[in-house]
């Protein structure tokens, strides 16, 4: 397993959480298929955030000289 990186895990939770909160505001307003679409983009920003610190693990192993 390899170990996620503290700086990627807290933008991943913003991203998350920011996604959630325009998809509150854009619901509220009536625009729900805006607001998936806030959820879902909310979601996917947080997963590409995870693959970057898992991506910068996997290098860290491979190559002990890669710098993170």
């Amino acid at each position: 397993m390899v170990p996620l990186n503290d700086y990627h895990m807290r933008k991943a939770g913003r991203e998350f959480s920011k996604g959630a909160h325009n998809a509150r505001d854009k619901a509220q307003h009536g625009h729900l298929l805006n607001a998936a679409g806030e959820a879902i983009g909310g979601t996917a920003n947080a997963a590409v955030e995870l693959g970057k610190s898992a991506v910068e693990g996997v290098s860290a192993a491979v190559n002990p000289n890669h710098r993170s």
